[in-house]
């Protein structure tokens, strides 16, 4: 249960740190001027940051209850303990100060999120490195870190690009092809770091090929694995196929190019978000080289 609350976790903390680095390197002028995508946006950072609460406290409780060794319903009794004098506690508490400088830099509606508001959503985002197998070896935690910025880059980033093509609003429509393009520049980056963090983690902690199947933690990197295919597959779609009949198309035919690329986006947006799911699962499953045979 603990691997899929923290999967929430990251789930939720990288669709604020994407949706904000979108509004502030792929929104042109200084201000969010699509009044329903502004609204939009305001309702998914509201959720999202509910979320990450709710499960960052359920995450608390129950390491506190495995750490404890007692049952859930008992867990209480041994949180200040587990707060107080575990690394994991520890850490718990210097994210939840993270995420209350995050609440009070969230965009107001209508404007682009603030360098120092994507600076405290990413650190949010990547100091979930620190949790788990990965807390052991500062390398590992390096590789961890930039994976999950990369992918919440790229994931929070388009759902925010889905939001924004999917309102059907006549300025959305009209820079539809200048906001994408400038998003595909950022997310290209994120996946080229992305490629390289899921290789260089894969590559240290997999102690032979047959792990790949032969483990738990194999498996589910297989899994990964193929949802990247998926969404780097869609990505290149988007960018080479889709994306170019945005420009210099006439009315009809620019509303015939953006609902294709909102269902595709949409596709692109599933697949990136099981990668951050397995990635959050991952992290609290021992790699091959750390697992305990009885």
């Amino acid at each position: 249960m603990i691997a899929v609350v923290t999967a929430l976790h990251v789930l939720s903390v990288a669709l604020i740190a994407g949706a904000m680095t979108f509004t502030l390197v792929a929104m042109p002028g200084g201000h969010i001027r699509v009044q329903q995508f502004g609204r939009a946006l305001n309702r998914l950072f509201a959720w999202s940051l509910a979320a990450a609460a709710v499960s960052a406290v359920a995450w608390l409780w129950l390491a506190a209850a495995e750490m404890g060794g007692s049952g859930i319903a008992d867990a209480s009794t041994a949180i200040p303990a587990v707060v107080a004098d575990t690394h994991f506690g520890n850490l718990w508490i210097a994210r939840m100060a993270l995420l209350a400088v995050l609440v009070f830099s969230l965009p107001r509606p209508g404007e682009q999120a603030s360098p120092r508001g994507v600076f405290a959503a990413l650190a949010l985002l990547i100091s979930i490195a620190a949790t788990g197998h990965a807390a052991g070896s500062w390398t590992a935690m390096a590789i961890q870190a930039a994976h999950l910025a990369a992918a919440g880059v790229w994931f929070g980033g388009l759902a925010a690009l889905w939001l924004f093509l999917s309102g059907g609003d006549d300025r959305a429509a009209g820079s539809a092809g200048r906001v994408t393009k400038r998003f595909g520049t950022c997310a290209l980056l994120a996946v080229a770091v992305l490629s390289a963090a899921g290789a260089a983690a894969a590559i240290s902690r997999l102690t032979s090929f047959a792990a790949l199947t032969a483990t738990p933690y194999g498996e589910l990197l297989i899994a990964k694995t193929v949802f990247f295919a998926v969404a780097l597959a869609f990505a290149a779609l988007n960018r080479w196929r889709f994306v170019p009949k945005l420009e210099g198309a006439p009315e009809p035919e620019k509303r015939k190019a953006i609902a294709v690329l909102v269902r595709s986006v949409g596709i692109e947006v599933l697949a990136v978000a099981s990668i951050l799911m397995l990635a959050g699962w991952l992290a609290q499953t021992p790699p091959p080289h750390m697992a305990v045979t009885l």
